[in-house]
């Protein structure tokens, strides 16, 4: 028997909070749009927030009914104009503690450059990168360097993962057919030379990615198999050059998630081909796990210069995890709060004090929002109580979690690199508006397809991974349940109270009556 060993070393990242980030507007006019990304038909803040929403954009620019958005890379010069030429260019930049620029050829802050700093993992073929830019003005115009960070570093990498953690493993895999493989020390010293750290079986995902690989399907022999060295029994720990803790009878075998620094075997029989075929093959990760992940999002507007605050607790009527938000509101302007974690299946209570409002000499005013419950939801009442104009709370899943609770686990960039997407339930089905075995049989939106209401969308869905036959389920939006999204959900909502504080109560009584106005927020248009 001859023994193939793998060395298996890898880099562990943190995928860091994203960079507060705020669009800028400067008259100005690009030197340049070659390559540069367009669209028609939209309005200008329509095209800022498609440059805000895109990864690896830096700055937007309208030019008659076409939007321009300028990747980082393609962005040359912006040169200065005044105000009669009616040009407006948007650069995304860090907003720095919620100020406005002060520069004197803004977007700088102080006369500082102007920064930024973007994650971007939206192709599922290449690792994540950092890139970290400046926007400074020269004569006349305004310029960007930028730095691109690699999640894996500048070698090749063999393969990379994410996990539920907001952690990235980089897998690097070396291999030799000698009989004595690689030693313990020859192991460590290779990885230290790249500044890697020896790896094993940490996540479940990571062992999910080392099947993906398929490396002894290119070798066709039903004799050959793979060994993983992680934490040994009792005995073999005591005697591990034994012929039994050698051989494939030893439990560590097993491909189970294991810190210990692993070494991957691959035995096969003297009459076996002496060349090894590696293949780069990624599949799907579905990985059960019973925990909630998701977050609320929170916009506020009002036609008044407020210093808002966001308060968030868990539980109503003993309120625990309290969390307070400084919110600082300008006329006609939606300000969000993202990214606050939330835990499912629990009450939770979001309180809005708006600050003084010198104009109708109020102390405060006040919206109150319980849930009785926490799922995917939208709360958003039809109408709204000055000082403010616009109110919408969005409970969502975080990125690959999917179901009403946020507790199915689905990867979603893995899904699309064998041409699937991850359907509401957390299963496999083709891409949207095709069907069949190879996804790329039409998928009509028609009752005779599968009879969707209330907005319901029709999709594919694969109940298991490799089943080759699809068939058609309705996916519901919001607030809309059962098989054709014929029924609506319960409401677990309480309706929104508005209070209103200081000075004489009639006076209020008859402001608070006669204040109501159009929950502008109601509804979100793309």
């Amino acid at each position: 028997m001859k023994l193939a060993l793998f060395l298996y070393c890898s880099i562990i990242f943190i995928e860091s909070v994203k960079a507060d980030l705020i669009m800028v507007e400067v008259y100005g006019q690009p030197t340049t749009t070659k390559k540069v990304y367009s669209s028609n038909g939209k309005s200008w803040n329509e095209c800022m927030a498609e440059c805000y929403y895109a990864q690896s954009c830096v700055a937007a620019w309208k030019n008659g009914s076409t939007c321009y958005t300028f990747d980082y890379w393609l962005m040359g010069p912006i040169t200065q104009t005044k105000e009669i030429n009616e040009s407006i260019v948007a650069f995304k930049v860090e907003n720095k503690g919620g100020e406005c620029p002060s520069g004197i050829n803004p977007p700088t802050f102080g006369n500082k450059n102007a920064t930024g700093s973007l994650y971007i993992d939206s192709d599922p073929k290449i690792a994540p990168v950092w890139v970290h830019y400046n926007i400074y003005y020269t004569k006349g115009s305004w310029k960007l360097n930028y730095k691109v960070d690699r999640i894996c570093g500048e070698y090749e990498y063999d393969g990379f993962v994410s996990h539920a953690d907001s952690t990235v493993t980089c897998s690097f895999v070396w291999y030799n057919e000698n009989t004595g493989g690689f030693t313990y020390s020859e192991m460590k010293e290779t990885c230290d030379e790249y500044s890697y750290g020896m790896a094993g079986f940490k996540y479940k995902e990571d062992v999910a990615m080392f099947e993906a690989k398929k490396y002894l399907v290119k070798i066709k022999d039903t004799r050959a198999y793979v060994r993983v060295d992680g934490i040994r029994t009792a005995a073999c720990q005591k005697t591990p050059k034994t012929a039994y803790c050698m051989s494939e009878k030893d439990p560590t075998g097993r491909m189970t998630p294991s810190p210990f620094p692993g070494l991957f075997f691959y035995i096969r029989t003297p009459t076996m081909s002496p060349k090894l075929h590696i293949s780069l093959l990624f599949l799907l990760l579905l990985i059960p796990n019973a925990q909630s992940s998701g977050y609320l999002e929170i916009r506020l507007k009002s036609p008044f210069l407020l210093n808002a605050t966001v308060t968030i607790t868990e539980d109503i009527y003993f309120p625990t995890n309290k969390r307070v938000f400084n919110v600082p509101l300008v006329p006609d302007h939606t300000r969000i709060l993202t990214n606050v974690p939330v835990k499912f299946h629990r009450p939770g209570t979001v309180l809005i004090n708006s600050g003084p409002v010198d104009k109708f000499g109020l102390h405060f005013a006040t919206i109150r929002s319980d849930r009785w419950n926490t799922k995917q939801m939208i709360i958003a009442p039809d109408e709204m109580k000055l000082p403010f104009t616009g109110f919408r709370i969005d409970v969502k899943c975080d990125r690959n979690w999917h179901g009403p609770y946020c507790d199915k686990f689905c990867n979603d960039n893995h899904a699309k690199i064998i041409n699937r997407r991850c359907t509401h339930n957390a299963t496999l089905g083709c891409p949207l508006m095709l069907s069949g075995p190879n996804c790329d049989v039409p998928l009509l939106q028609t009752e005779s397809t599968c009879p969707c209401v209330n907005h319901g969308y029709c999709v594919s869905e694969f109940l298991n991974p490799l089943d080759t036959v699809d068939r058609s389920i309705c996916e519901c939006g919001v607030g809309f349940e059962g098989e054709h999204c014929e029924e609506k959900e319960y409401d677990y909502a309480d309706a929104i109270q508005f209070g209103m504080h200081g000075g004489p109560e009639k006076v209020f009584t008859e402001f608070f009556e006669r204040s109501s106005v159009d929950n502008e927020l109601r509804y979100l248009y793309h």
